[in-house]
């Protein structure tokens, strides 16, 4: 089961994940963190994977879900810190081409400074 904490960045949140994310529950425990953060003015949001041990493809799809909701209020969705074994898994998956991914939490919060 999966574990959230919200932190709010000057005009960015962060969703800190922890634990596997396997989908089901998961996914209700995220999209409630969302809708918490949509509810405070935010629709630019990073996945910060730093504490996923595992995710297999319905967890994927859950952060794929939650990231075409977003865009829809024209946000953006971005992925930081992202495990050895965790990035292996947006690799082969593919899903580096549909997230932005980047190494440290810093860098993600950059990249929306620069667009």
């Amino acid at each position: 089961m999966v574990k959230t904490n919200i932190k709010y960045h000057e005009r960015v949140a962060e969703l800190q994940l922890d634990g596997r994310l396997m989908g089901g529950q998961d996914y209700d425990t995220i999209s409630s963190g969302v809708r918490t953060i949509m509810a405070n003015g935010y629709v630019d949001l990073i996945f910060n994977l730093n504490g996923i041990k595992w995710i297999n493809h319905t967890g994927l799809g859950t952060l794929v879900n939650v990231s075409h909701d977003l865009k829809k209020l024209n946000g953006r969705t971005k992925i930081c810190c992202p495990t050895d074994r965790v990035n292996e898994i947006l690799t082969v998956t593919q899903l580096k081409s549909v997230f932005e991914t980047y190494d440290t939490l810093d860098d993600a919060l950059k990249s929306y400074e620069e667009s």
